[in-house]
């Protein structure tokens, strides 16, 4: 048996559509995995690559159609909507701010602290929906808290960063047919930033071609991806790690300092990085319950 026979063979005992993980899991309890020809060591990957190259290569005479984002059927058979998974009933239902709270307690598990960028409070001729491609959701800032203060005081004269700040852009979910717009939407809000990060809740990762162009776009720009898991953020995943950015646009930098929150984010990491090593923490704590930096839950 290959990929394909053990995939056909699922969906016929199934009147729904399947990810290729549901597939893979039903095909394991009905012992279908153990007559496979190869199975590898990454069997779900090679079962959806098999299923998707055979309906983009083979497109006439393929037996399997793609119902939905993620999920797999039979030509053969009829799927009605009370049936798919089209809504992911399987996750919860959350609106794209419910993420930042958790995205700021994952982040800050690494130093990071961070802050939602409000576009409507930015001022001057800058129009108010063009920052929607200028300001990120989420700024961040870490500092390197290891350093004696003769390395900082030298770092200071020679101009050597002991801060690095990020670019977060967040979004619900990530398609095939939304990553290009998500995704230069990211590059535009993030070339002042040391990296930049687009953060979903849901990543339609089980498609080959999305695959392909999420690792070509990572590849060429250097952007991050982030799966956020609202419910554990530890359990969040990096799907390809963002690439360090050393040369800032500091004209861009400059031009978004009309954003209130921006700019009072960056005054407040200014304050931070002038303050001896030991009232650091202080500070920060401070700044995050006045609400300066996003509010987390209380580290151990």
């Amino acid at each position: 048996m290959i990929f394909l026979e053990l995939a056909e063979k699922v969906l016929e005992k199934n009147d729904k559509p399947m990810r290729a993980s549901e597939i893979w899991e039903y095909a394991c309890k009905k012992g279908y995995d153990s007559r496979l020809n190869s199975q590898g060591k990454t069997p779900i990957a090679s079962l959806s690559a098999s299923v998707y190259d055979n309906m983009k290569y083979k497109a006439d005479t393929t037996k399997f159609i793609k119902v939905s984002s993620g999920y797999l059927g039979l030509k053969s058979k009829s799927y009605s909507l009370d049936k798919t998974i089209i809504a992911n009933n399987n996750k919860p239902k959350i609106l794209e701010k419910e993420m930042h709270i958790p995205l700021s307690n994952y982040l800050v598990k690494s130093k990071i602290y961070s802050k939602t960028i409000n576009a409507n409070t930015t001022k001057g001729t800058i129009s108010k929906g063009a920052m929607k491609w200028g300001t990120p959701d989420i700024v961040g800032v870490s500092f390197r808290e290891d350093l004696h203060e003769v390395v900082r005081e030298f770092c200071t004269e020679t101009n050597i960063p002991t801060v690095e700040i990020y670019a977060y852009e967040l979004k619900l979910e990530l398609t095939l047919s939304n990553l290009t717009e998500y995704f230069f939407q990211t590059v535009s809000n993030s070339t002042w930033a040391n990296e930049a990060w687009l953060v979903a809740f849901d990543i339609e990762n089980e498609d080959p071609d999305f695959n392909e162009e999420i690792e070509r776009l990572n590849q060429s720009f250097g952007v991050g991806i982030l799966r956020l898991d609202i419910e554990d953020v530890a359990s969040s995943q990096v799907i390809l790690p963002a690439r360090k950015r050393n040369n800032l646009d500091l004209t861009t930098l400059n031009k978004l300092c009309t954003n209130d929150d921006f700019k009072k984010f960056f005054a407040n990491a200014t304050s931070i990085l002038k303050a001896p090593s030991v009232s650091r923490n202080a500070i920060i704590n401070s700044y995050i319950q006045e609400g300066n930096f996003n509010k987390v839950e209380q580290q151990e």
